[in-house]
């Protein structure tokens, strides 16, 4: 099945069918998909930025459903190397995977990765846990989980706007210009004054 998926002559309804068995093998053997998780993963994560969004809803489905399977530290470390990527769309499509997996496990559980990610000695690393927080608060909007983590999220942007790197330092300002639509209490915004005078 994963090497009939990997050819792109197959037609897009072909493609959501085959998702839809994996995920039903997948569920069905639920343990003993084990070693094939991070196959399907390699496969399944690209399709979460195609155009055609009855195979993204496969592909997010079945990437849940190996999340429940593996768990997230599991789930993580199968992906590790992609987060450090020189190629700018293997991290993209890995910030998606990430945001899925927040959604699913939540927000909370995702921040210590995050924390380790944004004190990172590698640029693309930091730059790959401000765009993490970028989407899920693209993607949740003023959701309860966004306002109860928002401390968190703003101790974790302070060091990218601390960042030397300009584009980490603009994104994470644009970050906290997200997050403060979202709230009228300021004292979330504190531990900020300093780094913003300064920057």
């Amino acid at each position: 099945i994963l090497t009939i998926l990997k050819n792109d002559l197959i037609s897009i309804k072909d493609k959501e069918l085959l998702f839809d068995l994996v995920e039903f093998l997948v569920t069905s053997f639920h343990e003993s998909s084990s070693p094939y998780i991070n196959k399907i993963l390699l496969i399944a994560q690209p399709y979460l930025t195609s155009n055609y969004l009855s195979v993204k809803e496969k592909v997010i489905n079945t990437i849940k459903s190996l999340a429940r399977i593996a768990g997230l530290n599991q789930m993580i470390h199968f992906m590790q190397d992609d987060c450090k990527d020189d190629n700018e769309y293997v991290r993209r499509v890995w910030v998606y995977t990430l945001v899925l997996l927040a959604k699913e496990f939540g927000i909370k559980s995702l921040l210590p990765f995050l924390n380790d990610f944004i004190r990172s000695d590698k640029r693309q690393i930091r730059h790959t846990a401000i765009q993490i927080i970028y989407q899920i608060i693209k993607q949740l909007g003023q959701d309860e989980q966004i306002l109860s983590n928002m401390k968190s999220f703003i101790d974790i942007l302070i060091y990218g706007l601390n960042d030397n790197d300009y584009a980490n330092g603009t994104l994470s300002a644009l970050c906290i210009s997200n997050l403060a639509l979202f709230t009228d209490d300021v004292s979330y915004f504190e531990n900020l004054i300093d780094p913003l005078w300064s920057g």
